[in-house]
């Protein structure tokens, strides 16, 4: 696999090998029922607020132009769980490897985990996540038993996911300041975006 940093528009690749677009690829959730088995490395989450708005696309919410912008107001608050997506065994089941990952969290599934792991450290533990709306992306969380707390796999994956933390907030929205998004706004955008990421399709899967 190919860092995308060291793919420049065009290159040869082997046959099988794919390009990263990113260092910590989110896991999208493609059909309803569809699972996932991740393990956690950190306890530290992204909380991310976004807008939508059509002609300049998703923007970090920095409070007035922007929420005056959006029939919603202040939208609702994400989460970014970085993860260790497991591998699959043939015929269910996960193995304990994996690649780094994250989980794109609606509010709503996060109260969820929280409720179910409680207020303690949720590092080592392995998530089925189970799609319930592949078109709206909510998930839910179920913890199994295993524990990969100090295995040197999830060591690895944690460390790799520190050193490339920084990479997740651009992968969901820009953040401008406050004059730059009023020029967006006053030259490129309609007033009206009306999408909810918390119940609507998300535009931008990457």
């Amino acid at each position: 696999m190919t860092k995308k940093e060291e793919f420049q528009g065009s290159g040869k690749v082997g046959f099988g090998q794919t390009i990263e677009t990113h260092p910590i690829p989110r896991i999208l959730f493609r059909n309803d029922g569809e699972v996932h088995y991740v393990a956690v490395p950190h306890n530290d989450l992204l909380a991310i607020q976004y807008h939508y708005i059509p002609d300049v696309g998703r923007v970090y919410c920095i409070g007035g132009v922007c929420c005056d912008h959006d029939p919603r107001g202040v939208p609702p608050i994400r989460y970014v769980l970085p993860v260790m997506h497991l591998d699959s065994k043939e015929g269910g089941g996960y193995k304990k490897t994996g690649k780094a990952k994250c989980v794109l969290v609606p509010s709503s599934a996060y109260e969820q985990l929280v409720e179910i792991n409680g207020p303690t450290s949720i590092v080592g533990k392995v998530l089925k996540i189970t799609c319930k709306n592949a078109e709206y992306q909510q998930i839910e969380f179920q913890i199994m038993e295993d524990d990969m707390s100090g295995t040197s796999s999830l060591t690895s994956c944690g460390a790799y996911i520190m050193d490339n933390y920084k990479s997740l907030e651009p992968m969901f929205a820009k953040l401008y300041d406050e004059e730059e998004l009023s020029n967006l706004l006053g030259v490129g955008a309609q007033p009206g975006g009306t999408h909810n990421p918390e119940t609507d399709p998300d535009p931008l899967e990457g």
